[in-house]
């Protein structure tokens, strides 16, 4: 599956795959919610091309739930124009296989593919164990992908500095359900504090900004 919002960018990129493979089959998305409902229609798909800057975000949430409903022999690679080193270890941390800049050649990503593809990781311009380790950015020992998908509500609420009691009328539960989740929700992030939380929500394309 190749999920960008620009057509012209997916064309392209689906015609670089063609050079690989004569006749590839290739299922395009144009904003998460057409890519998260193409994973939970078609069961096995191989390789998974994302852009973390598309509608229907956030980007983190949408990359959990594509990496939870494929196999985990699937891989999905970042396409991206971001050249921050945090999105690569955010990504990497949330289940991508490799993250590659939009501006790279083609070359580039045919060695990224090949890498994924032989179960390997591929990381652009910063030493992969840096990388691994979260060097610098978010520690990539939490894992944000053993959140139910209420406690990913509940965090991206956090996120934006919301109540307890203005969570639970957006999610529609009450207010002491909602301190569960929040405790939850810190526990699997093994943080401390809501204000811990969020940051890491925001840390981790949890939020609503575009990259």
């Amino acid at each position: 599956m190749v999920a960008d919002d620009p057509e012209l960018f997916r064309e392209g990129l689906c015609r670089l795959l063609g050079l690989l493979d004569p006749s590839p089959f290739i299922i395009e998305a144009g904003d998460f919610d057409d890519a998260l409902a193409v994973v939970e229609r078609v069961a096995d798909i191989g390789i998974v091309f994302l852009d973390l800057s598309m509608p229907g975000g956030p980007w983190g949430r949408a990359l959990i739930r594509i990496r939870r409903s494929l196999p985990r022999t699937s891989a999905i690679v970042i396409v991206s124009g971001s050249e921050d080193p945090a999105h690569v270890r955010q990504a990497l941390a949330l289940g991508a296989s490799g993250f590659v800049h939009k501006k790279s050649s083609a070359p580039t990503l045919f060695i990224a593919l090949g890498v994924v593809m032989a179960g390997g990781t591929y990381v652009p311009d910063i030493p992969r164990e840096d990388a691994e380790r979260g060097e610098g950015g978010a520690p990539a020992a939490i894992d944000a992908c053993t959140l139910t998908a209420r406690q990913l509500d509940v965090l991206e609420l956090l996120a934006d500095g919301t109540s307890n009691r203005a969570i639970g009328k957006c999610i529609n539960v009450r207010e002491i359900t909602v301190k569960l989740h929040v405790s939850q929700v810190l526990k699997k992030l093994n943080v401390k504090s809501r204000t811990q939380a969020a940051m890491l929500a925001v840390q981790f394309g949890l939020s609503r900004q575009r990259v």
